[in-house]
């Protein structure tokens, strides 16, 4: 196996860091529900119904991490829900 894909173990990542990863993965989705592609040439069907599901759950997930979050992460992660939320919004209206 290369060490560009090592295989990881789940349950031998700390909780930090599963929310971060499923973070990433919620906020991911997110987007591709609000109609925008991660991908070039991709293109996605919009579902505000799983899109404000998904930013839900992601603001849910970096509240819960607070604690654990230094100030510029928190920060981050904040500003990136926000982000969502305002597309949200832009898109839904």
């Amino acid at each position: 196996m290369s060490d560009e894909f090592q295989q990881i173990d789940l349950l031998d990542l700390e909780i930090e860091e599963i929310f971060r990863f499923f973070i990433g993965l919620t906020s991911n989705k997110a987007l591709q529900y609000l109609g925008i592609s991660l991908k070039e040439g991709e293109t996605v069907e919009k579902d505000l119904v799983r899109s404000r599901l998904a930013i839900d759950i992601t603001d849910y997930l970096v509240k819960k991490m607070d604690p654990y979050l230094e100030d510029e992460e928190e920060t981050h992660l904040k500003q990136m829900v926000s982000n969502l939320q305002f597309t949200y919004f832009r898109e839904s209206n």
